[in-house]
């Protein structure tokens, strides 16, 4: 995502976790509104991270190796749900795992920022 990958080469974001906090979810419709939301943040941020409204596909890939490259993703994230998750906590591996799948699903070659 495009915090994610904007984080990873300009400063850390302090939210990012709570990106890969994932609940019971239908993966096809998230990966629907995120096809959606990553349009809009395409067009929206296209002055402040001009790569992201270029190509939203490579720089969701950044974003995924940056969330399995860098522990501090992986840190934060299990600070998130010790703090603030009751009941089932999903693993860092199975939450980025469910990022993984719905970034497959989506149709980038449709996304633009225009």
């Amino acid at each position: 995502n495009r915090r994610v990958s904007h984080a990873s080469l300009h400063g850390e974001d302090q939210t990012l976790t709570l990106h890969l906090m994932r609940d019971l979810i239908n993966v096809d419709e998230v990966a629907k509104l995120a096809h959606n939301v990553a349009a809009a943040d395409a067009a929206e941020f296209r002055n402040q991270y001009p790569a992201y409204a270029a190509d939203i596909a490579q720089e969701t890939q950044k974003a995924i190796t940056a969330l399995t490259s860098n522990p501090i993703h992986r840190n934060r994230y299990e600070s998130f749900i010790t703090a603030m998750v009751y009941g089932e906590k999903p693993a860092f591996v199975e939450a980025l795992g469910t990022v993984q799948a719905i970034t497959k699903i989506i149709a980038w070659q449709g996304v633009t920022s225009s």
